[in-house]
């Protein structure tokens, strides 16, 4: 469990920082393959530690993640 937050929180740091220089997050945009602004579960998969936690980080639950949902985080 510590493995998982320990990586959690190194994949999140960087939303932090761009979000506030008002750069989009570059890990983000790699996981949007269709380029629509949203993941989705597919898209999430690639990174572990995302897709554990999709379902919580998805607080609208429309099965989709926007930028905002990934960097409450």
């Amino acid at each position: 469990m510590r493995k998982l937050m320990l990586l959690v929180v190194l994949l999140f740091i960087p939303a932090v920082i761009l979000h506030a220089t008002g750069q989009t997050l570059p890990l983000f945009d790699q996981l949007d393959v269709d380029r629509n602004g949203l993941l989705n579960k597919d898209e999430a998969s690639k990174v572990k530690a995302l897709i554990a936690m999709f379902d919580e980080l998805d607080v609208n639950g429309d099965q989709y993640l926007s930028l905002s949902e990934f960097e409450a985080q």
